[in-house]
């Protein structure tokens, strides 16, 4: 039984971990976008 909550624990948490990566809204991934793309564009303003 201790098994069983533990694997099922597991998958719970991986679902969790990858809707944080890969959501379209919220995701790790679009934040990182939007940091990167103000940094270019600050980089492309330095004369």
């Amino acid at each position: 039984m201790k098994k069983l909550i533990l694997i099922l624990g597991g998958i719970l948490l991986g679902c969790f971990i990858f809707g944080l990566l890969l959501n379209d809204d919220s995701s790790i991934k679009s934040s990182v976008k939007k940091v990167m793309q103000y940094e270019i564009d600050q980089y492309k303003q330095i004369p």
